[in-house]
């Protein structure tokens, strides 16, 4: 798994995970619980809950999928994937399912493509590693839950929030300007440091302005498509760091440098 998609996972694999209460990689963790509730009149979910075998804190997954739960054997519900029992020619048969519910051929989920974050479509708090926790906690909780929308396909609930996410970073940053873009222009010269290409992405993002969530007295506007959700999404998740993140990592940075100089002229003198 590349490191990038390593740290914007909920689940690295079957026994360790990315809390989102303690912030530490890849640890252990157990499901201590599954639920099964009805969704929709026709269809059922369930849900999974989770403990940090570090800070002991319960996170809960929303899945379609019914794993192999044992309260026996908390330690390996997510050993195998889903699976449906059925028979071939009069002889019982295991068929192991992709997140998408398609009869896979064996059980190798992991090492052929099929991760098990994708057999879940919500989770409670979001990794923690998917924006950055130096994102002020508002914009941060409308990030995430345009991603929950998205992981739904409720894609105009996604397109909505993520909007007003952009809408309150603008305000959040104080910066001037009579139009969205003018804003924009502001970031840029509010962190010369920045890389420029991020802002300019934001620039060219459509249907997107300063004044309100919809653009007219009517509410007509229209939700983005699924790739460009993604896009969109990716562009503000690189807007957060160069805004909120790099400047602080690299003044602490600083700090620690200063303090290991001044540790070294106290020594000398």
């Amino acid at each position: 798994m590349d490191p990038k998609e390593f740290e914007n996972r909920y689940f690295i694999d079957a026994h360790r995970f990315n809390c989102a209460f303690c912030h530490v990689r890849s640890i252990g963790f157990i499901v201590i619980k599954r639920v099964s509730f009805d969704w929709l009149k026709d269809k059922n979910a369930n849900a999974y809950f989770v403990k940090c075998l570090g800070c002991q804190k319960v996170s809960i997954h929303l899945s379609y999928s019914i794993f192999n739960y044992i309260e026996s054997n908390p330690e390996n519900a997510f050993i195998r994937p889903p699976m449906q029992r059925g028979n071939d020619n009069g002889f019982p048969v295991t068929r192991y399912l992709s997140p998408k519910g398609e009869i896979k051929v064996d059980d190798d989920f992991y090492n052929n493509g099929d991760i098990l974050d994708e057999y879940f479509f919500y989770h409670h708090p979001s990794s923690p590693f998917f924006v950055d926790p130096e994102v002020p906690p508002e914009i941060r909780s409308l990030i995430d839950e345009a991603d929950g929308c998205r992981n739904q396909n409720f894609l105009i609930g996604a397109s909505g929030v993520l909007r007003k996410a952009i809408y309150e970073f603008l305000l959040d940053q104080k910066v001037g300007g009579a139009n969205y873009e003018e804003k924009i222009k502001g970031l840029k010269e509010k962190y010369p440091k920045a890389q420029e290409e991020i802002f300019d992405a934001l620039v060219g993002i459509q249907d997107l302005t300063s004044n309100a969530l919809h653009e007219d007295e009517l509410g007509n506007w229209e939700p983005w498509k699924s790739k460009d959700f993604h896009y969109v999404m990716q562009v503000v998740k690189a807007a957060m760091y160069e805004v909120y993140t790099s400047p602080k990592r690299s003044k602490d940075w600083l700090n620690k440098i200063n303090a290991i100089k001044n540790k070294s002229k106290n020594k000398n003198g």
